[in-house]
């Protein structure tokens, strides 16, 4: 097993991690405050793992979505989002990791998000493309009418 160190700062390290056959990137993020769900516990090995719920991630992806804006993040909220986990009530959680955080906020900011340029320049597929840019869309359909002062929300109340 080789890794070697990509990027570091006082509250992310970014590793890359290699068996000499599969590379896989891993992020490793001390946040300043409290998860919004305590982490699950997996076991490997000897050691026992904190990792993030479904929902604890996709409400931080919300929040890295409106401060960084990359076609990653999108993906996996999409990922997240078709695999179950509830986009409402991470919504309601978002401003618990960033105080500055709105739906309407991340719409406008998703609404100027150009991902076709990205998409193609990873060399994606025109179906992949097109995927990632609907998604985004309906996203940011959903975050509008969520965030719409004259309906009745079905996000709770924080």
């Amino acid at each position: 097993m080789e890794f070697a160190v990509l990027r570091t700062s006082p509250t992310f390290n970014e590793l890359r991690v290699s068996n000499g056959k599969d590379v896989c990137i891993i992020d490793l993020v001390a946040e300043p405050f409290p998860p919004v769900e305590p982490p699950l516990h997996a076991t490997i090995d000897d050691a026992v793992i904190a990792v993030d719920s479904m929902h604890e991630i996709l409400t931080a992806k919300l929040t890295a979505l409106l401060g960084r804006t990359e076609l990653r993040d999108l993906v996996d909220v999409q990922a997240l989002v078709e695999a179950g986990t509830d986009l409402n009530v991470a919504l309601r959680d978002a401003p618990k990791k960033d105080a500055g955080f709105s739906a309407m906020t991340l719409a406008w900011v998703l609404h100027s998000f150009e991902t076709a340029p990205l998409a193609r320049a990873l060399g994606w597929s025109e179906e992949q493309t097109a995927g990632v840019e609907t998604f985004r869309q309906q996203l940011i359909d959903r975050l509008t009418e969520i965030a719409r002062p004259d309906r009745e929300s079905d996000v709770p109340d924080r």
